[in-house]
């Protein structure tokens, strides 16, 4: 019994201790606000998650950002909050002289931007000059030029609106929902 409750001790000190650590290291990974001229250089290292403010005045790049977003091009896998840019970037992109891998993380909030590109799930609103995509969208996507979303639950406001999959209503002149019975119409095509 005494070997039994001496191994029990030893095991909470070790999941405690490691625990400990694990909070310490993540802790580590976190900034509270990022500047960035052109990554790398910028305050942070790109490995750093956000969370509260960043400000790209050229290029800036980082793992996650929650809080505020702003700058020429915002990188992040995922964010949460308020992205304001030129160009927004999930991390799927690869516009030169921007190579970016492509990865599949949740977003929400609100992008605005020229071009909006998020290569995961996006819950929110996009409103681009330009473009809006991402692959599975929860909520609104205007634009000037185009939306595309693999699957659009929603709404999409545009010239030209697309989703593989859709439970909404596309409002523009050339509007396609791929897997539906009625898979073009101009001005307004919707599927429930």
């Amino acid at each position: 019994m005494r070997r039994l409750v001496i191994g029990f001790v030893g095991f909470v000190i070790a999941f405690v201790t490691s625990y400990g650590a694990k909070a310490e290291e993540a802790a580590a990974k976190i900034t509270p606000i990022q500047i960035s001229i052109w990554n790398p250089v910028q305050l942070a290292p790109e490995d750093r998650d956000v969370w509260g403010f960043r400000l790209n005045l050229l290029y800036g790049k980082n793992r996650d950002v929650f809080g505020l977003d702003l700058g020429l091009v915002n990188s992040s896998r995922s964010f949460q909050g308020i992205q304001v840019g030129f160009a927004n970037t999930g991390l799927g992109m690869s516009l030169p002289p921007f190579s970016l891998s492509y990865v599949y993380f949740t977003s929400s909030g609100i992008q605005i931007g020229s071009l909006n590109y998020f290569s995961g799930d996006f819950d929110g609103i996009q409103v681009a000059g330009i473009v809006n995509t991402a692959h599975r969208v929860r909520g609104i996507q205007i634009s000037c030029f185009g939306n595309k979303a693999d699957d659009m639950n929603g709404l999409q406001i545009g010239v030209f609106n697309h989703a593989k999959t859709m439970t909404g209503v596309q409002i523009g002149l050339i509007n396609t929902i791929t897997d539906s019975p009625v898979s073009f119409l101009p001005i307004v095509n919707a599927h429930f």
